[in-house]
């Protein structure tokens, strides 16, 4: 199976449709946009859990006392009315967005862990998912070079934090994490 294939041969496949299919029902993950099927990499290395269990740790201990709830990579968003995506972690503030184990509508903060094999997916398709649904900020964490990008699609502003600083957010202003924290266990 190809990493992102048209659903049965060039028709397109609406939400339901995918909802009620062998890929949303059986094994594996799989995302779907715009009436496309989109195999996700699984399961995720070691390094890349190692980084995720971090930072839903971090984020969990920061919003302890809030409203806002963190979420892993096994929970998903609809995002509108014909995308479902699988981000690494999410935020969301408003409780009342989470339903059956997914968020209805747009999460307050994405985070995607980008790998060799991801990056492409991540940073460009799912970037752009993200910025037209709304979402106030995304980070991406890239393994390799040991940064996090840090995006704020409402303020139009980026930045890039490396080894050495503490990445912070335009969403969460008083957040504020060691990347030697972040990637500890990777280095």
């Amino acid at each position: 199976m190809s990493d992102a294939m048209q659903a049965r041969d060039g028709f397109e496949m609406t939400l339901d449709e995918f909802f009620s299919s062998e890929y949303f029902l059986g094994e594996g993950k799989y995302e779907f946009a715009a009436g496309e099927i989109i195999t996700m990499m699984s399961p995720a290395g070691t390094d890349h859990e190692d980084v995720s269990a971090v930072l839903i740790g971090l984020f969990v201990h920061f919003l302890r006392g809030k409203t806002c709830r963190v979420y892993g990579s096994n929970a998903g968003l609809f995002l509108w009315d014909n995308e479902f995506r699988i981000p690494d972690m999410f935020v969301v503030c408003d409780p009342g967005k989470i339903s059956d184990n997914k968020c209805v509508g747009s999460p307050d903060l994405v985070v995607e862990i980008i790998t060799k094999w991801s990056k492409n997916e991540d940073i460009i398709r799912k970037r752009e998912s993200y910025r037209r649904a709304g979402i106030n900020e995304f980070w991406i964490v890239d393994l390799v070079s040991k940064s996090v990008v840090v995006e704020n699609f409402h303020l139009g502003v980026v930045k890039r934090f490396d080894l050495g600083e503490r990445v912070r957010s335009w969403k969460f202003e008083s957040l504020d994490f060691d990347l030697y924290e972040i990637f500890e266990g990777i280095m």
